[in-house]
């Protein structure tokens, strides 16, 4: 969402509201976001099973972040990076 379009709602409830005040409002929203939040950084090592694509993430981690969001940053596998896929696979398996 645009700055604009924020001003745009915000202006729906302070149709007095000057740029500036709208400014300060949007900065003010920014910082007190940002301080509820935190970013992780960290690792997780599982065993893998041979003939099997796809791992449950809950069973990964043992729970540990299921009400987090997260992204997979890489993934190593005997001291090798493994490349990210482009594409996705040709074949699918769901087992």
């Amino acid at each position: 969402m645009t700055k604009a379009e924020l001003a745009g709602y915000i202006n729906k409830v302070h149709a007095t509201a000057t740029d500036a005040e709208i400014t300060d409002y949007l900065n003010e929203a920014s910082r007190d976001f940002l301080s509820q939040t935190k970013i992780l950084k960290g690792t997780i090592s599982f065993t893998t099973t041979e003939d099997l694509r796809n791992y449950s993430i809950d069973n990964l981690v043992n729970g540990a972040y299921q009400d987090e969001i997260f992204e997979i940053y890489q993934v190593d596998m005997d001291g090798f990076t493994m490349n990210r896929l482009i594409n996705s696979p040709d074949e699918v398996d769901l087992t």
